[in-house]
């Protein structure tokens, strides 16, 4: 477990300046939950990341302000000056855009059942 300046530990500094740039959404640890960090008694879902000088990976779902490339350079860098100078993998598991529901909220109904619901 690497700790940060001011003893944070970094994968929990680096979702926490993830998390706060305007085109995330959220962070999402994938589908089958594997991109995250383990830390003594909780989880930081959406970041794996280990020792100083180990790549980082983000895992998010993102809002659509501007062009792919252009964001995935963005978080680059975002996480490059908390991690210094890594390989940073970028993943993103979904795009959001006006209008679109929060997952969260969507209840799909019962196996075999028809339609979608909002709460």
């Amino acid at each position: 477990m690497t700790r940060a300046a001011g003893g944070d530990v970094l994968a929990e500094r680096i979702a926490a300046a993830v998390g706060a740039h305007p085109a995330v959404e959220r962070l999402d640890a994938g589908p089958l939950g594997v991109v995250a960090t383990h830390l003594p008694g909780h989880r930081v879902h959406g970041v794996r990341a280990g020792e100083a000088g180990e790549p980082v990976e983000i895992s998010v779902v993102l809002r659509m302000t501007g062009p792919l490339p252009d964001l995935g350079a963005e978080l680059r860098a975002l996480v490059r000056g908390i991690a210094g100078d890594v390989a940073v993998h970028v993943t993103v598991t979904d795009i959001t855009g006006p209008g679109t529901p929060d997952p969260s909220t969507v209840d799909t109904g019962p196996p075999g059942g028809s339609g979608t619901r909002v709460r």
